[in-house]
């Protein structure tokens, strides 16, 4: 039963948008396997390999994962650094500022170590929800969030 056939139910979409039903003599399952069949010929004509390649590493070779680690371990203290200076009543916004340049410069770097690892690298969550978290804390800094009124 079509929705459009039942009593008491309009059709929304003008009659010229709606498209008709093609009735043809073949199949869908046919035609299916035509296309297939047809795209395999024209792909195997136009792809021969010749020699092997070479597959690319998943890191690239100056790039080590445990070098992400470090790196990522220091932008941490960094950030830790960050958030004992700010949790101290004793030190300035002002005394705060060259941190929070650190911080960018290294948000920066660790950014580009990132993009250089797997999308569905394990690591790469870390350093993505890290690169978030400093991201907010510099931008709740610049805003003037800790600015006692």
């Amino acid at each position: 039963m079509k929705v459009s056939d039942h009593p008491g139910v309009r059709q929304v979409l003008p009659p010229e948008t709606v498209k008709t039903r093609r009735t043809g003599s073949k199949k869908f399952d046919a035609l299916l396997s035509e296309n297939i069949k047809g795209a395999g010929v024209a792909k195997a004509q136009s792809s021969k390999v010749s020699g092997l390649h070479r597959v690319a590493p998943l890191l690239s070779a100056g790039i080590d994962r445990e070098e992400i680690v470090g790196r990522l371990l220091r932008f941490l203290d960094i950030m830790d650094e960050y958030a004992a200076k700010l949790g101290n009543p004793r030190v300035t916004l002002k005394e705060i500022s060259p941190l929070i340049a650190k911080i960018e410069a290294e948000k920066d770097d660790l950014k580009q170590l990132a993009e250089t690892l797997p999308p569905f690298d394990e690591i790469r969550g870390l350093v993505d929800e890290t690169l978030i978290r400093s991201s907010v804390e510099v931008i709740k800094y610049n805003r003037g969030d800790y600015i006692e009124a």
